[in-house]
């Protein structure tokens, strides 16, 4: 047996007393990051120190170094105490054993869960105020407020409301317990109380759209947002009565393990296809859109590079379409990447322009490429929503004013408000009504 294995003993501390803070010799310490000392310090005043500090004894037993506890050694240091609570150790532990004891103590801890640590705050907070009543008014006034609680935990009064009002939320919305962390629910429940918002101003929106000109319009765009199916939906559309169709269907790439909850996107209402089935409906869609396309007509087909290029492709030739493997490419001034350490992020996404008969681009000559910034996260109504602006440019490249679009698969809507804004008419279809709420006050901010 080697000496370092010799010396690894099932060691307990001798005693637990208080020591003077003068006789406690810091030395090198594997720990540097030490966080908010300032705020410990102010948890140590007003709870006293929980967990008491780890010392081994000096060989002469005159003074003893520190093994665990640097951060609480500090705050209490801060406050000017001069008397420390200590687990002693024997002065005859060996270097090996130090280190374990210091690694141990830092990782041996479990950490509440975010859920358990808002639970726990809104108890004691719920106690303190059946205790004292509910504060009303200024600081000064009796009672007990968030702001009381923060001062008894040591943190501040924004975070303290922040996490008593998300521990709340938590009791009646059962979907922010599935959210990994803290972070998370925030932007989960942010996103619902967006929706909740929508949902509200589109009724009162709905309710007192004045009978003017101005009005009659906003309704009729409303009401080309249908809310259903577009398989159910499309059976009512005539044959050769659209000029354009553009489709944006649900990706089979696994969107939610992507983007979910980033920005607050609420990606319930997103209903994705799956791989297995995506094919399939593909060429479903593209042959209903070929029977409702006009003699000379444009489809504007949007896909993921990977792994659909070639399948989409294939689907619309084999439907009757025409058209080159060189697609049309959004280009975003930043790009995204779920594997930087492999992967450059990407900034461009792409669409097939096809033909049904013998059509002519609108502007003859523009580039393939259209560079537009995305939609900002907070304004949102959908997870893949695109810039009406983009759309504009887009439509209107491939036709001119008085034709008529069809949208499959609506989304945003932003579509609808494009088509209107480049002197055409549109309609589609979309399942979700929260979706339909965002694109009714849209249209309020936009026409």
């Amino acid at each position: 047996m080697t000496e370092e294995q010799s010396s690894i003993r099932a060691v307990a501390p001798k005693e637990t007393k208080l020591i003077k803070v003068n006789q406690i010799e810091v030395g090198f310490r594997s720990r540097k990051e030490l966080g908010n000392l300032r705020e410990l310090a102010e948890s140590i005043k007003t709870k006293g120190l929980i967990n008491p500090i780890t010392v081994k004894e000096t060989a002469d037993s005159v003074g003893y170094y520190l093994l665990a506890g640097d951060r609480r050694l500090r705050a209490c240091k801060l406050l000017e105490l001069t008397e420390v609570m200590c687990n002693v150790y024997p002065a005859d532990l060996s270097q090996l054993e130090k280190d374990l004891i210091e690694l141990c103590e830092n990782i041996d801890r479990q950490n509440m869960t975010d859920e358990e640590e808002l639970e726990l705050t809104k108890r004691i907070h719920n106690t303190l105020q059946k205790l004292h009543g509910k504060k009303k008014g200024g600081r000064h006034q009796e009672g007990h407020s968030a702001a009381d609680t923060a001062k008894i935990l040591g943190r501040s009064a924004t975070s303290i409301s922040r996490d008593l009002k998300l521990a709340e939320a938590m009791e009646v919305i059962p979907e922010l317990r599935k959210c990994k962390n803290r972070h998370e629910a925030e932007k989960v429940l942010k996103g619902l109380v967006k929706e909740h918002k929508r949902h509200e101003a589109a009724k009162m929106i709905d309710s007192e759209r004045a009978d003017t000109p101005e009005g009659k319009i906003k309704k009729a765009l409303a009401d080309s947002f249908i809310v259903g199916d577009f398989f159910e939906g499309v059976k009512n559309v005539p044959d050769s009565s659209v000029d354009l169709v553009e489709v944006d269907t649900p990706y089979a790439i696994n969107l939610d393990s992507q983007k979910k909850a980033r920005d607050g996107q609420n990606l319930k209402v997103y209903n994705e296809w799956s791989a297995k089935d995506f094919k399939s409906k593909v060429a479903r869609v593209a042959s209903e859109c070929y029977r409702a396309m006009t003699e000379d007509s444009w489809l504007i087909w949007w896909f993921a590079w990977e792994p659909w290029f070639e399948v989409v492709y294939q689907v619309l030739i084999d439907a009757g379409f025409a058209g080159n493997r060189i697609p049309g490419i959004w280009i975003k001034p930043t790009g995204q990447c779920n594997h930087p350490d492999i992967y450059m992020a990407s900034s461009a996404e792409p669409f097939f322009y096809m033909r049904k008969g013998n059509p002519t681009i609108e502007r003859q000559g523009r580039a393939n490429h259209f560079q537009f910034r995305p939609v900002s996260p907070e304004k949102k109504v959908h997870a893949t929503e695109k810039p009406i602006e983009l759309m504009c440019d887009i439509y209107s490249t491939f036709v001119g004013p008085g034709r008529r679009i069809m949208i499959p698969f609506l989304g945003s809507g932003n579509g609808i408000i494009a088509a209107h804004t480049v002197k055409c008419s549109a309609f589609g279809w979309d399942n979700s009504i929260e979706h339909k709420d965002g694109f009714i006050v849209n249209i309020e901010e936009k026409i």
